[in-house]
């Protein structure tokens, strides 16, 4: 039976922790208001660059590096935003936990945000745009998001 733990820090954070101790993997998963509701309606999709940027690089590690460290961990790890937040999420073996939230750390508390970049990824973010054009099932999904927001 899973035993499950909650605290509510000073910063506003809540930490929910669920230990399992019949699995060796560990899960985490942190979500930062912000996204594409907040984005300036002027300035749509400011959210979705952010998201990409927070995965070039943080704290003393370039985009390259910080990607080695979490596969030199077994992370597999996702960072993005929809709707009205945006989320930091992995999945490993327990025993790498610590460090891999160290990792995590940097990306929240020290992101590097080379400005060289911005450019390359808009132009990222509107090819994905312009694919919709193939995809129909796709333009669905986001025109059905659309409708339920």
């Amino acid at each position: 039976m899973p035993n499950t733990y909650i605290e509510h820090l000073k910063n506003g954070l809540t930490v929910i922790i669920e230990e399992v101790p019949s699995v060796a993997s560990a899960a985490y998963e942190l979500y930062i208001p912000g996204a594409l509701l907040y984005d300036d309606p002027k300035n749509i999709g400011g959210s979705l660059i952010l998201a990409e940027i927070l995965s070039r690089g943080a704290g003393p590690y370039n985009s390259v590096e910080l990607s080695d460290a979490f596969e030199r961990l077994g992370v597999l790890n996702g960072i993005g935003g929809a709707g009205e937040r945006f989320y930091l999420r992995g999945v490993l073996l327990g025993k790498n936990l610590p460090e891999a939230l160290k990792l995590l750390s940097y990306i929240v508390k020290e992101p590097r945000i080379p400005e060289e970049e911005v450019q390359a990824i808009k132009n990222l973010l509107l090819q994905d745009i312009a694919s919709l054009k193939d995809n129909p099932s796709r333009r669905a999904n986001i025109t059905l998001t659309e409708e339920y927001l």
